[in-house]
């Protein structure tokens, strides 16, 4: 265990996973201690910059695009138990060159993109089943940065206003119940027990806010427990010459077992990459989610994100 800790930290600080997958996956084999270790990371960013001048019948406004992704992996098997690790972080920002009511200049910076998404389980395979596996897992989904809304003060320019914050909202789903295998690279998991748990670790956002609950989370608590069933599936694999396309799709669904309305939250990522040269990768990312806990009542609860660029990658 002492040895398996600083590759998965190493994996955690130094780098992490996208929705496309590691480009590189290492597996290595210890015939005597019968185990696999499979391991992955990578990191990257896509730039680009957009310019007219200040007299472009087409009308346009500057930009600044950077979107920044890290990504790893970390699996573990020996006999019949696994140790499944992995790790997406997403952040994206523009930059935009304006004109105030008056025809000055100035630069709106916003948040384009920021997802930090943890998933672990531990599994212990059947005798009689090799292909299904009973499994605790842990999940972790929050944002690294502060968020905003944005309005115009008089002068036409952006005035911000907090919204949110790391885990504020967060939320942890701690699983228990069976997980099959079928095929390689996919998996279903179903967990008949499962807690979810939804933080606001930020109470200055309720007077911000003007309200005394946000996602079930009540002024002055932090935290709302609920019990019910958790649903995940995912699935990656790679085509082409070289295998340099890739695909991944992972679902993550939670229904309470006691909620006024049946409701089934959902959070779905896919990702989709091609290498196009050892440091170069166009790469589409999607994250969509549903949770009405997080809108009032008659507003929609879907909210997605997503990215196309191209830029640099460093793989590990």
């Amino acid at each position: 265990m002492r040895k398996l800790l600083p590759v998965f930290l190493y994996c955690l600080m130094g780098s992490g996973s996208s929705l496309a997958g590691p480009a590189h996956f290492l597996s290595i084999r210890d015939s005597t201690a019968q185990r696999i270790k499979e391991y992955g990371a990578d990191m990257g960013f896509n730039f680009s910059i957009s310019n007219t001048s200040p007299n472009w019948t087409g009308g346009a406004n500057n930009n600044i695009n950077i979107n920044g992704f890290i990504r790893a992996k970390y699996n573990l098997t020996r006999a019949k138990t696994s140790w499944d690790n992995s790790l997406n972080v997403n952040l994206g920002s523009i930059a935009s060159r304006r004109l105030d009511n008056f025809g000055n200049r100035y630069w709106s910076n916003k948040k384009s993109l920021d997802n930090l998404f943890i998933d672990s389980k531990f599994g212990h395979s059947f005798k009689q089943y090799d292909l299904l596996t009973s499994y605790g897992g842990f999940n972790l989904q929050t944002q690294l940065l502060p968020g905003y809304t944005y309005s115009q003060d008089l002068l036409g320019r952006d005035v911000s206003k907090l919204t949110s914050s790391f885990m504020s909202v967060g939320q942890v789903q701690m699983a228990v119940g069976l997980e099959l295998k079928p095929i390689p690279n996919y998996f279903l998991r179903l967990g008949y027990f499962t807690l979810k748990q939804s933080y606001v670790l930020n109470q200055n956002l309720y007077a911000l806010r003007n309200t005394e609950m946000i996602a079930r989370v009540s002024k002055g608590e932090y935290i709302d427990n609920q019990l019910g069933v958790q649903l995940q599936m995912g699935y990656e694999f790679a085509f082409g010459p070289g295998q340099v396309y890739k695909v991944k799709t992972n679902y993550l669904g939670f229904a309470p077992y006691i909620s006024p309305a049946p409701t089934l939250d959902s959070r779905i990522d896919l990702g989709l990459s091609a290498q196009l040269s050892e440091h170069i990768q166009l790469n589409y990312t999607l994250i969509s989610i549903y949770d009405q806990d997080l809108f009032p009542v008659g507003q929609s609860a879907w909210m997605n994100s997503w990215v196309l660029g191209i830029g640099y990658i460093r793989q590990w």
